[in-house]
């Protein structure tokens, strides 16, 4: 959780400076500049936004990965940096989780993205590579608590699964991510597509580029698997100079006016939703 974004992996030579942690150093943007015209509503209560796809999980993923290097062929976005903090939105809102409340369609303006994503401003994108089965390890953290909402979901893009949360739950050290470790594996993930084809999580060799946040790299939010890979490859933020807040302005720049996002990434079996 956010709570915890000022602790450290020991190892992790990118996230260590003596000014603090570099990734996370970057000033905020100001709270003025250009607005982007959105062609639907953009929903940010948290008990969607964590418990399964939404257009606005799409649209930030999207957005990580248009800014990726080519080669990157999965993003991971987690749903715990969709906000609606003030001053734009109610005081008490975030706190709250965000019940009811949406943007679009309409302006989106750079005022209110500051608001939505406002860790965005100091993390940096990171590209990891994952095998197969540690990729759908990696899902099987984010779906661990369905029904229950959590900010370790992840919104993806180049990327589709199905849930069935029948399926036993991964259960991890709490003492993340100080210490990465599965305590025992998940199955409620199946159907894994990177690319509209099938991953097969007994072929080791063949790796996936995924980009994430600096924030997940580092095995926040009990994503183990991504973040000791993440450690062993000693994972540098592509592009030191731009936070992940400015990635997401230049896509946005780059598509608006923004239409609805591809959706049918992530299926849920009934046993998943909440009554």
């Amino acid at each position: 959780m956010r709570a915890a974004h000022g602790l450290l992996i020991a190892g992790f030579a990118f996230l260590v400076g003596l000014g603090g942690c570099p990734l996370w150093n970057s000033p905020p943007p100001p709270n003025t500049g250009p607005a982007w015209e959105v062609s639907i509503a953009l929903p940010l209560e948290k008990s969607s936004n964590r418990t399964g796809e939404t257009p606005t999980g799409d649209l930030f993923a999207d957005a990580y990965l248009a800014e990726a290097p080519a080669g990157t062929q999965v993003a991971l976005f987690n749903s715990g940096s969709l906000r609606c903090q003030a001053p734009t939105f109610p005081q008490t809102a975030d706190d709250e989780g965000c019940p009811g409340i949406s943007v679009g369609p309409g302006l989106l303006t750079q005022a209110e993205l500051t608001d939505i994503v406002p860790f965005e401003a100091t993390d940096h994108l990171v590209v990891v590579e994952l095998t197969a089965a540690q990729l759908e390890s990696t899902l099987e953290r984010s779906v661990s608590v369905l029904p229950q909402e959590k900010p370790w979901f992840m919104q993806v893009a180049g990327l589709s699964f199905h849930v069935d949360c029948a399926g036993a739950a991964q259960s991890v050290n709490p003492n993340y991510p100080q210490t990465l470790a599965v305590v025992s594996e998940g199955s409620r993930v199946s159907q894994v597509q990177v690319g509209g084809r099938s991953i097969d999580v007994t072929d080791t060799r063949t790796t996936y580029r995924v980009v994430t946040n600096s924030f997940e790299a580092q095995g926040s939010d009990g994503h183990v698997e991504m973040g000791l890979a993440c450690q062993a490859q000693g994972c540098q933020p592509f592009d030191p100079a731009a936070t992940d807040f400015d990635g997401i302005v230049a896509y946005l720049n780059a598509t608006a006016p923004v239409g609805p996002p591809a959706g049918g990434r992530i299926t849920l079996d009934a046993d998943c939703v909440s009554p």
